[in-house]
């Protein structure tokens, strides 16, 4: 679990609603605000990009409150926050929602400390963002429809009301890219059109309760009963990621399938990943793995790379960290992939969301330098088994390196990079920068750009922040 880390968000100390101020201090990985005599004082997020594919992830967990209430506010860049917002939070040991308007305010159960708030918000859709609330990863309430989060850029911010003093212990940011509107997240009020059920080895079937951001998928004995996807589109020259959340498992496990077979129940071309007695698992034809022990929910990611003379490239990721990796896998064909998900025999599954997609590849890019990028085996690499070793022989200030396309840059926002990286010889610094997509190196626009000077012979992971111009 992440801790509180006030520099992974650009978290500054701010006011949304009068001058005086309180205070914010850092104790033992926390946070603790103390609003003094202020209205609201804390803690306020770097910009939150507003997007039309991805769903945005709020979560924080809040171990006391002292005074009235601890709450996460949700308005946009404008300079009067309270006009237009979204709050959710604890007041008075009650868990509440307030909007801007007062429509849609929401008083629920009395919750025990230390509580794991969540708020899910939709793209800006024609009549506004669908908005989830969750306690302790249980979906507690929601908005349909609501227009109080304007299709705009906006942000977060942390505060107790009045006097209260708030001890917040982590918060996490994210974005989750969906290819469709409804049918990755199981939006609506069934089963999207997307997905179609059916059982793997042509058992019984089960129970699917699929809405409003959900699948729950009940099993029956002997049979691998769940829901499948359409085919996605196979590349020859582009990595290809699947996706999925994992909320429950209430028996022995949930499974992300992959096949490239007609039909899609033949397990002669698949690959699964998923949870079982609580453990990360995969199956394939050829054997199994099981990893480390993983507390649910849990978000699970396979990376396939373009097959090569019949065979893939996998990484597997849990929660964003590399865990397993495969080469030359010959199970997954080159064709259209499909997705499935399910619990085998009498087991219940519930998920958040799957999807997949393609992803961007890293090529050699730069000019006025010489020297070589190659891939070679080493046992310190964090995602697979090859790092990419940058080596640059002679420059006429130039730069040689790596690029990925396909980055959407936006004027005045501020962007997170992150890599593993350690440094051999006489190299101590690596540059990072955004830049456009057009012309020679040279010609391009720098957007931003960051260097970093401090780092050594052992690997280690690095960030950026970087502010566009």
């Amino acid at each position: 679990m992440r801790i509180f880390d006030v520099k992974s968000y650009n978290l500054i100390e701010d006011t949304i609603d009068g001058k005086d101020r309180g205070s914010v201090n850092y104790q033992e990985s926390k946070v603790i605000i103390d609003g003094k005599n202020s209205k609201r004082y804390g803690l306020m997020s770097n910009t939150i990009h507003n997007s039309s594919t991805n769903w945005t992830y709020i979560e924080a967990k809040i171990d006391s409150i002292s005074g009235m209430n601890g709450l996460l506010h949700i308005s946009d860049n404008d300079t009067n926050k309270m006009q237009d917002f979204v709050e959710f939070g604890i007041e008075d040991g009650v868990l509440k929602v307030f909007t801007a308007s007062g429509v849609g305010n929401w008083q629920g159960k009395n919750v025990q400390f230390p509580c794991a708030l969540r708020v899910e918000t939709s793209p800006y859709y024609a009549n506004g963002r669908n908005i989830r609330f969750y306690c302790n990863d249980e979906l507690v309430y929601a908005l349909w429809e609501n227009k109080e989060i304007k299709e705009k850029d906006y942000k977060l911010f942390l505060y107790g009301y009045g006097n209260s003093v708030t001890k917040w212990d982590w918060i996490k940011l994210r974005q989750e890219h969906f290819t469709d509107v409804a049918g990755p997240n199981f939006e609506g009020g069934t089963l999207p059109n997307d997905w179609e059920i059916s059982s793997l080895n042509h058992g019984e079937f089960g129970i699917v309760d699929s809405h409003d951001g959900f699948c729950k998928i009940h099993g029956k004995e002997g049979s691998r009963f769940g829901v499948g996807t359409m085919s996605y589109e196979n590349s020859d020259i582009k990595p290809f990621k699947f996706v999925a959340k994992l909320d429950r498992v209430i028996g022995l496990n949930g499974l992300l399938h992959l096949t490239t077979s007609e039909p899609h129940g033949d397990f002669i071309n698949f690959l699964e990943y998923g949870v079982e007695n609580g453990n990360l698992k995969i199956f394939t034809p050829a054997g199994s793995w099981t990893g480390n022990k993983v507390d649910l929910p849990v978000r699970l990611e396979i990376e396939l790379y373009p097959s090569k003379e019949g065979r893939r490239d996998l990484v597997f990721i849990c929660n964003g960290e590399p865990v397993y990796t495969m080469d030359n896998y010959s199970y997954l064909e080159n064709k259209e992939i499909r997705a499935f998900i399910y619990g085998y025999g009498d087991t219940t599954t519930v998920w958040d969301y799957v999807d997949g997609y393609q992803i961007s590849n890293w090529e050699i890019d730069g000019t006025n330098a010489w020297g070589t990028v190659v891939q070679d085996e080493d046992s310190e690499a964090i995602s697979g088994r090859y790092l990419c070793n940058i080596k640059v022989d002679k420059s006429n200030n130039g730069k040689l390196g790596i690029s990925q396309r396909g980055i959407d840059i936006i004027d005045g926002h501020k962007y997170e990079i992150s890599a593993w990286i350690k440094a051999e010889g006489e190299i101590t610094g690596v540059d990072f920068s955004l830049i456009s997509d057009d012309n020679g190196f040279s010609k391009r626009d720098i957007y931003a750009n960051k260097k970093n000077s401090n780092l050594s012979s052992v690997m280690k992971k690095i960030y950026f922040y970087t502010n566009t111009k």
